[in-house]
């Protein structure tokens, strides 16, 4: 029971020895920004971990006791419009936005005034999902900022479903045209309630605890909430997305990447990620057997692969 008891303590609490505060950005924007210097004797280097969409710091807290146990420094952020960060008109509400430049500005911002003046190098990069996609646009506009750089399940388009791709970049792209891009995509809606989050849930991870853990979280602070995406949210994507593709096409340097991809991935497209993949040369990428998108919040064994996956990449030379 007490063993049980510190492995829930460490998915719950706040790591230790941590400073969570306030960063302001360049046009005045306040980003809540969680930064933890290890106490393991074998310093490692440090990482920049970014969160995907609707996701917040405290989702993260058994990944950063992870990284710090392993010899590592950590530093998070919640994105501009989620988390405890500031947030738009729209509040907890609708996820709105136009474009990702100013997230991918403030990924620059903090890596230079937060991380790389704080934390003592090698520093490395990990995103998931939407923090996946910025990493890597990060990397092909801003060359060596990190000596390596890892995605897990970047957001690259969405998973194949009952509505066709080219109707959703269509709809997407004709309510922003028409003036509603403010408004909900089709099938989004405000913050759901348990069942839906339940069924949502089951959807990105196999393990049920993780997933009642983080509801939990939400019920205890609302103010973590957010609901769904716009049209123009969606419409950001897909260009994001076609911008991605494009400009690794177009560029045939090899970067020191690490692509983690989930064979049960029902949210992103994995086919467009290994398209990715082999346009911009990267070292390597491999699929997790059994894994759903949210590769930090699941299963035990998953995890222990995934960690394990993301060690032996970090510690290994780059050729």
């Amino acid at each position: 029971m007490a063993g049980q008891s510190r492995e829930i303590a460490r998915r719950t609490t706040l790591p230790p020895g941590g400073k969570v505060f306030f960063a302001q950005m360049a046009d005045g924007t306040k980003l809540r920004v969680g930064r933890w210097d290890t106490a393991s004797r074998s310093y490692r280097g440090a990482i920049m971990l970014l969160q995907g969409r609707a996701e917040f710091l405290e989702k993260y807290f058994e990944t950063i006791n992870d990284f710090l146990d392993r010899g590592y420094s950590v530093l998070t952020f919640d994105w501009r419009g989620q988390g405890l960060s500031d947030r738009g008109p729209h509040g907890r509400d609708v996820d709105h936005l136009e474009d990702f430049g100013a997230r991918i500005d403030d990924l620059e911002f903090i890596r230079q005034r937060q991380f790389e003046a704080k934390l003592k190098p090698p520093h490395y990069i990990i995103g998931h999902s939407m923090g996946g996609h910025l990493m890597l646009r990060h990397m092909l506009r801003h060359r060596g900022a990190f000596e390596k750089y890892i995605a897990l399940a970047p957001m690259m388009g969405l998973a194949p479903g009952p509505i066709p791709q080219w109707f959703l970049r269509w709809l997407a792209r004709t309510a922003v045209k028409c003036g509603f891009g403010q408004r909900y995509m089709l099938t989004q809606k405000a913050v759901r309630n348990v069942a839906e989050r339940e069924r949502m849930g089951i959807r990105l991870t196999n393990n049920k605890h993780r997933m009642r853990e983080t509801f939990e979280v939400l019920d205890a602070n609302p103010d973590l909430h957010l609901g769904g995406v716009s049209f123009a949210w969606m419409n950001a994507v897909f260009q994001s997305c076609d911008q991605l593709l494009e400009a690794a096409a177009d560029n045939k340097r090899r970067y020191p990447a690490y692509v983690l991809l989930a064979e049960d991935e029902m949210l992103v497209d994995n086919h467009l990620i290994t398209a990715f993949a082999e346009r911009l040369p990267v070292l390597d990428w491999c699929q997790i057997d059994g894994a759903r998108h949210e590769l930090f919040q699941e299963t035990d064994e998953i995890r222990r692969q995934v960690l394990g996956r993301i060690i032996r990449f970090l510690r290994t030379p780059t050729p």
